[in-house]
Parts: C-alpha cells; structure tokens; sequence
C-alpha cells in the first residue's frame, strides 16, 4: 500500500491547508481518497489532520470488510437455501 497526499494552502496568514490524501492498494490497485482541512502552525495540529485521515481510513475499511463479510455469508447460505428448495 502506499499513500500520497496532496497540501494545498488555503489561507498562508492563518496557516490553513487543505490535504487529500490517497491510498493505493498494492495487491488490486483500488484506491481510497479522502480530504481534510486544518491549520499546520504546531505538531498538535499538524497530527489532528493525519488523525482525521487515519479515522477516514479506518472508517472505509470496516464498510469494506462489513460488506465482504455480508456477500460471503450470502454465498454460503444461498447455495444450502436452494440446493435444499431442490
């Protein structure tokens, strides 16, 4: 996997950024994008903006693991239902 992430400066005064960051899966190739704003001017802040990334990411990846989750049951479950409708 690797991640870029993309600054944009939206206010320099106010040291105010816009990040987007990506994250490529190296076995598929499927990518996750998310975008955040916040300001940069102490570490506090700076870790605030990859907090709310990770939390994206974290919160993307349930869903996935969820949803892989409820099709593999289906399939399991599908096949018995209608061999036994049989």
């Amino acid at each position: 996997m690797a991640w870029k992430l993309t600054i944009t400066p939206i206010n320099i005064s106010e040291k105010t950024v816009s990040v987007s960051a990506t994250r490529t899966d190296d076995a598929d190739g499927s990518t996750f994008t998310t975008k955040t704003t916040g300001k940069v001017n102490t570490a506090a802040n700076k870790n605030a903006i990859l907090d709310a990334i990770w939390s994206d990411w974290q919160k993307y990846s349930t869903r996935q693991t969820n949803i892989a989750s409820m099709i593999g049951d289906l399939e399991e479950t599908g096949a018995s239902n209608l061999e036994a409708r049989e």
